[in-house]
């Protein structure tokens, strides 16, 4: 049974903050009280429970944006329709892993990148934190955010918008400066905007976020977003930083840059052909 929207909640900017609380809240609640629990049995860091608090939290995060879209916006979560979720959500951890193997293989071809022995099964806490943040941001920042702005504005602004923002926030990774931020809005912020308008649902989206980050930092141990990460394989990249991405990673390579582009390209391409770009919307903000 859907129920009656409040007349508050029907701006974008109430329902922006309301379904972000939510999402953050069954996330970070979850991760701490298993963190703690953790703690209390001196496991927390047993790569098995980094998973398990990790990927605990995705179930609850899906729940409460579930619970938003019906209290708040008064209609089931179509963007987490079950109906091809899986092809969707495998569509995208392929086409993830994918992308960040030819950027690593095009960069190793002009920079240097070494490949040795990683953490072996320590990798599996770099699963639970990848699932749980291309879940927790996806549901964020292309559920919310660009659903709600696109509603208001048309998709090309909701775009632009959402992909700044997106990018901006990863000011605060270490190694982060303007080159990664602009990276990060260019590369992650359209490619994971259009992954969701071509299919108009989250799980293209959430699987193509995830397949980057697993490869890069649970497969290839790569330091992603600043953050070394514990994978089977351990890679150092060396070189120029518009080819190796410094401190930051590959991410903020002009490599990486140009190759989400083309894929951006194709994607938005494919979504104009079905009908799925909005018109702009002037003076429509609610």
């Amino acid at each position: 049974m859907l129920h009656s929207t409040p007349s508050w909640a029907k701006y974008s900017l109430v329902r922006l903050i309301v379904g972000g609380a939510a999402v953050v809240a069954a996330t970070v609640v979850v991760q701490l009280l298993l963190a703690w629990l953790g703690a209390r049995f001196g496991i927390r860091r047993a790569p098995a429970w980094v998973f398990l608090t990790y990927a605990a939290s995705v179930p609850t995060a899906l729940a409460a944006y579930m619970a938003y879209t019906r209290y708040f916006e008064g209609r089931a979560a179509t963007e987490l329709s079950i109906q091809r979720a899986g092809m969707h959500a495998i569509g995208g951890v392929l086409l993830g892993l994918l992308m960040f193997c030819v950027t690593l293989g095009t960069v190793a071809a002009f920079a240097g990148v070494t490949v040795t022995k990683g953490a072996g099964i320590a990798a599996i806490g770099s699963v639970g934190i990848s699932l749980s943040a291309a879940v927790s941001e996806e549901l964020v920042f292309r559920g919310l955010l660009f659903r709600l702005t696109e509603r208001s504005l048309g998709t090309w602004p909701a775009v632009g918008i959402s992909a700044a923002i997106f990018g901006i926030l990863h000011l605060v990774s270490p190694g982060a400066g303007l080159a990664s931020t602009v990276a990060i809005t260019l590369e992650s912020g359209l490619l994971l905007c259009s992954a969701y308008i071509l299919t108009r649902n989250l799980w293209f989206a959430i699987g193509l976020h995830f397949g980057w980050d697993v490869a890069e930092s649970a497969l290839f141990g790569a330091t992603m977003s600043g953050h070394p990460d514990s994978g089977l394989l351990a890679t150092r990249v060396t070189g120029p930083i518009f080819l190796s991405g410094g401190e930051f990673g590959v991410e903020a390579s002009v490599v990486a840059l140009l190759w989400a582009l083309l894929v951006t390209a194709i994607l938005l391409v494919a979504a104009a052909r079905r009908g799925r770009i909005q018109a702009i919307r002037f003076g429509a903000i609610d």
